[in-house]
């Protein structure tokens, strides 16, 4: 069967080649990143795989009508930014405190300056839907038919290749 500690274990006590996902929780040992040369389509739709993969875009898809039906979850969703290094980070100190909710507990004590902005964008919009709904209280409003195609994109690597020295 197969568990985190026995695979951590072969790659401790051998010299093997690996694929890892980022961001991920540490591992005990120290791997070494291998970088291959940038990636080849054409390569890689001919079978020679010795480029990179291709990197994956992480997205945000959100409704169409998310900004009018729930103004601040849309502004929350479309400023919400957390790097790779900031989710191992989370991850790291998940770990070491023995669950989630203290890893982030202490990572929102840690870093203010990346989440305060995320709570400011809905306090902004909360104002802003406050004063234009008290001033428009007589009209009347349609509401459109939910369309997934508005969408933020944040690149990602979708993972490197590690090798134990």
């Amino acid at each position: 069967a197969y568990d985190e500690a026995s695979f951590e274990d072969v790659l401790a006590t051998s010299r093997s080649m690996f694929f890892r996902y980022t961001p991920d929780s540490p591992l005990v040992i120290s791997p070494v990143e291998v970088k291959f040369p940038a990636h080849n389509s054409a390569g890689w739709a001919n079978g020679n795989f010795s480029t990179a993969s291709k990197d994956v875009s992480v997205r945000k898809l959100l409704s169409q009508d998310l900004v009018s039906l729930a103004p601040e979850v849309d502004a929350f969703v479309v400023a919400f930014d957390l790097t790779a290094a900031h989710v191992e980070t989370l991850l790291a100190d998940s770990e070491a405190l023995g669950s989630f909710r203290s890893g982030a507990c202490n990572w929102l004590n840690h870093w203010p300056e990346v989440w305060q902005p995320w709570i400011q964008s809905v306090m902004t919009t909360t104002t802003t839907t406050s004063s234009s709904s008290s001033s428009t209280s007589n009209s009347t409003s349609t509401t459109a038919t939910p369309n997934l195609a508005r969408n933020t994109t944040t690149p990602a690597n979708a993972g490197t290749t590690q090798a134990d020295s």
